[in-house]
């Protein structure tokens, strides 16, 4: 489920993200086109790639993993997903302090088109005796998933703005690691588990307990950082 989640959001569109963005400004800075147009392209573009990583992700998934419950993976991979493309319009209107109305639009587009496709391919799939955590479980495994999300990307996000050649070495790494999703299978907690297994709750415990304090020092490393730029 996180695996599919990051590796739809990460495998084509983070390298638009980056040339894409440079590619927009100079367009713009240049009077080529006006900045509507631009954003309009972008965006589209940006859509397209995010359809190719999410297609991508379900190819993996279909050759490579077993799925124990396709239905509640569905409903958690939506969950997790429309989640981190809200809060990431949230830090963007944090920063800029404006609401951006072609993105909320394409971010919107973008959450329906995760789900349709995610929802669409889970239904085909048969259910596996796995034993599946708890509600209050269910809450801990993905509140320890998204703190391990949280503790990766942030790092790298303030690397790439410190060192600009550190963005393509950055985007090389996102994209072989987008590839090798089994990664993320092994790192990040499962919501399920075989009879006579340990129960993943311990290892979200002591995930939480790692990333919750790392977070909140890069919060605070974030915001001071973005403070020396106001000021």
């Amino acid at each position: 489920m996180t695996s599919h989640v990051i590796s739809s959001s990460t495998l084509f569109p983070v390298f638009w993200l980056i040339a894409g963005s440079i590619g927009k400004a100079m367009l713009i800075s240049k009077e080529i086109i006006n900045e509507t147009l631009a954003n309009g392209i972008y965006y589209a573009i940006m859509l397209l790639l995010f359809y190719l990583g999410i297609k991508y992700s379900l190819y993996y998934i279909n050759k490579k993993v077993i799925v124990t419950f396709p239905k509640q993976s569905a409903q958690q991979s939506i969950i997790l997903f429309s989640i981190l493309v809200i809060a990431t319009n949230y830090g963007l209107y944090y920063f800029e302090n404006s609401l951006n109305i072609l993105r909320i639009f394409f971010s919107l587009v973008l959450i329906y088109m995760f789900s349709i496709m995610t929802k669409k391919y889970f239904d085909t799939l048969d259910e596996t005796e796995h034993i599946e955590c708890t509600f209050v479980g269910q809450i801990i495994v993905l509140a320890a998933n998204l703190s391990m999300f949280i503790s990766i990307i942030v790092p790298v996000g303030i690397i790439s703005g410190i060192n600009p050649l550190a963005k393509y070495i950055l985007l090389i790494i996102a994209f072989v690691v987008g590839l090798k999703t089994q990664i993320f299978n092994k790192t990040f907690v499962p919501f399920f588990y075989k009879e006579g297994e340990p129960k993943p709750i311990k290892y979200a415990l002591i995930v939480l307990a790692i990333t919750l304090p790392l977070n909140v020092g890069l919060y605070f490393i974030v915001i001071n950082y973005f403070e020396k730029f106001v000021v």
